[in-house]
């Protein structure tokens, strides 16, 4: 089911481009959070692709990639 922004159990997901900008993400992430957004952070050692489609399937609404 896909849910409005304001009321899916997550509304976004950070993922970074490379593991050099996994801090700024983590970072980026806490200040979402401390102004109320639903975000997790996607580091995985896996490609885009994949991260990319599984944020899809489980119908995030917003997918950030950061760098």
């Amino acid at each position: 089911m896909h849910f409005p922004f304001w009321i899916a159990p997550l509304q976004g997901r950070l993922v970074p481009i490379k593991d050099a900008h996994n801090d700024y993400c983590r970072t980026f992430m806490s200040q979402l959070k401390r102004q109320g957004f639903r975000v997790d952070l996607d580091d995985r050692n896996e490609s885009m692709g994949l991260k990319t489609r599984e944020a899809q399937v489980a119908k995030i609404p917003f997918l950030a990639r950061g760098r």
